[in-house]
């Protein structure tokens, strides 16, 4: 997969059926599995609609019809390949909380990683944002750089 970085951030807010969204599919180079959140859900957004694209590492998920968020697996997750395409310039699977910190600068929120009871570890996370959308990164329990999410603001 040859998809830059910005490629991903230009998506955000566009049309599931937009040029821009199915060139970004065409690029990603594998078929969508394509499901919805059940109808019980109680969204006030709406139901959001997934692109799974499990061999490349990437959940694109649609809300009103727009592309509202981008998850990439950088480990062997929910039956996710991890992803090895252009992230966060600097950025790579499975480096450390800190190393991330010292490249991207202060983040805009934080939270530590805790264990609990009933949903055993919740991963450390970082969030940063921008003008138009938001990066949320995950870390194991080790520290290690394991889920992101790239989110339209």
């Amino acid at each position: 997969m040859t998809v830059e970085w910005v490629s991903f951030i230009h998506v955000l807010g566009k049309h599931e059926h937009s040029v821009d969204v199915i060139n970004l599919c065409q690029a990603i180079g594998e078929s969508p599995d394509i499901s919805a959140d059940p109808g019980e859900y109680n969204d006030p957004d709406g139901k959001t609609k997934y692109y799974k694209f499990y061999q490349s590492g990437i959940e694109m998920g649609f809300r009103k019809d727009c592309l509202n968020h981008i998850h990439f697996y950088f480990g062997n997750e929910d039956g996710y390949s991890p992803f090895a395409g252009n992230f966060v310039p600097g950025i790579k699977a499975g480096m450390d909380r800190v190393s991330v910190a010292n490249l991207l600068g202060q983040p805009t929120l934080s939270g530590e990683g805790k264990s609990d009871m009933l949903l055993g570890y919740i991963n450390g996370w970082l969030k940063y944002e921008n003008v138009n959308y938001a990066i949320h990164l995950q870390f194991e329990k080790n520290n290690k750089l394991c889920h992101a999410t790239l989110i339209k603001k």
